[in-house]
């Protein structure tokens, strides 16, 4: 089982893209750090959270694709 990363943007799990400067960052314990270009980050602990992104990268996946 994968385990959440201190200080990995997880913001791709909420569809939040960091291209734009928006990010979702993991800061340990069920704290999370929302941030956006030209405003004030905002932190928050938030256990349900913190397991959406754990149920989301431990989700099992298949690659499909040709063969040979």
């Amino acid at each position: 089982m994968k385990q959440l990363e201190i200080n990995k943007d997880y913001g791709f799990v909420f569809g939040i893209d960091a291209k734009k400067g928006q990010h979702m960052i993991y800061m340990g314990d069920n704290v999370w750090q929302a941030k956006q270009n030209g405003k004030d980050p905002m932190t928050k602990k938030c256990e349900k959270t913190s397991q959406k992104v754990q149920d989301f990268i431990n989700q099992f996946t298949t690659a499909m694709g040709r063969m040979g």
